[in-house]
């Protein structure tokens, strides 16, 4: 997609995140000093999120300028779900993180959503746009994907289906460096549980069970993404929020 710099403009997108992995995620990326977009789920449940978890949401929205989207409650298909059902999930979800973060005295607003398994429908973007969201996230996984590197032009993006570049899926750093370089808008899309390799409840839990096989593959991902970040930084790529891109949008 054409932008009115020669710069290219880099969105870290990661879904499925709660308390249980977030500092695992932000203590990765702090190092790089770039801005993470994370999309929230569990958001109603005291097990997976505490007071100190949506404070140190805080502190990354305010400090270095992170954005908060929606991912529903329960991260159950929405098209599956009765409309009634599907309609709690996603105001629910919204209206959660909105009054925790308000708690922790920031007012915040979720413009951004991203559908679990990328699946959704016309009653589903409808029920988006009621809430005021800007961007629908969809995924590969969703019938009818269109990646954002094939679009050409600002007025061709469906705002709320709007899609990635690529999920880090192979694993191969070459070709991450390609699809970056071909990109002028590159949305890179994560999971919050390679992170969770990174915790030590979770090699001790594999030790125990006899089976590192998933720790070791997350390992080697994230080895494999930093040199990845190493190269987007090195090409003097602009990380940005979806809620800046908006902005960018409705000034072009």
């Amino acid at each position: 997609m054409r932008n009115k710099t020669n710069t290219r403009l880099c969105i870290i997108r990661i879904d499925d995140v709660d308390g249980t992995n977030l500092r695992q995620i932000v203590n990765f990326f702090s190092k790089f000093k770039i801005k993470v977009c994370l999309f929230l789920v569990h958001t109603n449940s005291p097990r997976f999120w505490g007071r100190g978890d949506w404070l140190l949401l805080k502190k990354m929205i305010l400090e270095h300028g992170w954005e908060v989207g929606g991912h529903t409650r329960l991260h159950k298909p929405l098209i599956l779900l009765p409309e009634k059902k599907a309609r709690e999930e996603i105001i629910g979800n919204i209206k959660d993180i909105e009054e925790r973060l308000n708690e922790v005295g920031l007012t915040y607003k979720v413009t951004s959503f991203a559908y679990p398994c990328g699946d959704h429908n016309l009653t589903i973007k409808e029920i988006l746009r009621k809430c005021g969201i800007t961007f629908g996230l969809t995924y590969p996984d969703a019938p009818d994907y269109k990646s954002v590197e094939d679009l050409k032009e600002v007025n061709e993006l469906p705002l709320l289906s709007f899609g990635v570049t690529h999920t880090g899926k192979p694993m191969n750093l070459n070709l991450w460096n390609q699809r970056f370089m071909k990109s002028n808008l590159y949305i890179f899309a994560l999971h919050s549980d390679t992170f969770a390799a990174l915790k030590a409840r979770t090699l001790l839990n594999a030790l125990k069970n006899l089976n590192m096989e998933h720790v070791i593959r997350s390992i080697k991902f994230l080895r494999i993404l930093e040199e990845h970040l190493r190269f987007v930084f090195y090409h003097g790529a602009k990380f940005i929020t979806f809620k800046e891109l908006s902005k960018l949008l409705s000034n072009s």
